[in-house]
């Protein structure tokens, strides 16, 4: 895609503000980077975001019985959460130490092994929930490879340090889109395994209930999978409290009969799949990346 020449300058600013944001993350105290964007994000990021705003129409509509202090708080503790993330993801050293990390406890670790070893390709469910990284993080630490499907910055800069990240905490990064979908498709072949965030909008799709409200879905991947007899396997990355410490969960992979429509098939799936997503956010809705058009409307 061809970028005219304003566009690289804007973009060549933006990357330069957030390299030098990088660089304080890498040179200050983890807890004050945190106190400080956190800071920044409650006082400004409603007023100058509009995926700010979204969040907050999100919220109301997931939790209509909430009153404004109530949605509030919440709004102050996403920010919290979701502020930790990029932060984390500029310190990995602080995570590749496996199943032993004093910073991740790991659950169902019985279920990972069982599925990196099985002969057989899987796929790994999740969403932008807690920090989902520490799922690949723990994997790639015990030596399983996992893969990962990964939308490209639109800031073609920013999105060289972004796929550096996503590097080190993955066996490789999958683009998304037509070439993605080949090499997906190329990895279940060889019975390789993948991480996939299944809580985004969709452009196109079934709709199925996700928190209560019909939501475009994507059923493509889990069509793949039914496709090459792969394991699909749920796993939450939970952060505790309001630190930068998680319990990842591998849960027991998802049992499901097939009725030869692969379409219907992946749909009910997708539906089991949204359940459990809805589920987590439920238990914990400040964890969850709320920021996402994720029912897009008119109203927003």
């Amino acid at each position: 895609m061809k970028i005219s020449f304003f566009k690289r300058i804007k973009y060549l600013i933006e990357h330069g503000f957030i390299m030098l944001t990088v660089a304080g993350i890498k040179l200050f105290d983890l807890e004050k980077n945190v106190r400080f964007y956190t800071w920044l994000c409650r006082r400004y990021g409603e007023k100058l975001l509009k995926n700010a705003r979204i969040a907050r129409q999100n919220m109301k509509k997931t939790f209509p019985e909430k009153s404004e202090a109530e949605i509030q708080k919440l709004m102050d503790d996403m920010w919290e959460c979701l502020i930790r993330v990029p932060i984390e993801y500029n310190r990995p050293d602080l995570f590749l130490k496996g199943e032993g990390s004093d910073r991740i406890q790991v659950e169902g670790i019985e279920n990972l092994h069982a599925m990196m070893n099985d002969d057989k390709p899987g796929i790994i469910v999740t969403g932008h929930y807690g920090n989902w990284q520490m799922i690949t993080f723990v994997a790639q630490a015990l030596g399983y490879p996992i893969y990962q499907l990964y939308r490209p910055s639109n800031n073609i800069y920013f999105d060289r340090h972004e796929r550096r990240c996503q590097e080190v905490a993955t066996a490789g990064v999958l683009t998304k889109g037509k070439k993605g979908a080949k090499d997906m498709i190329d990895l279940l072949k060889r019975k390789q395994h993948i991480l996939l965030l299944m809580d985004q909008r969709f452009g196109s799709g079934p709709k199925i209930p996700f928190l209560g409200r019909p939501a475009t879905t994507a059923t493509g991947p889990i069509r793949l999978a039914l496709k090459n007899d792969a394991v699909i396997l749920p796993a939450k990355s939970e952060r505790i409290g309001n630190s930068t410490h998680f319990k990842v969960t591998y849960y027991p992979p998802l049992k499901y009969e097939t009725t030869g429509d692969v379409n219907k098939d992946a749909e009910t799936i997708m539906g089991r799949v949204n359940d459990i997503l809805s589920g987590w956010i439920r238990e914990k809705p400040e964890q969850w990346m709320w920021i996402h058009n994720r029912w897009k409307s008119s109203e927003i």
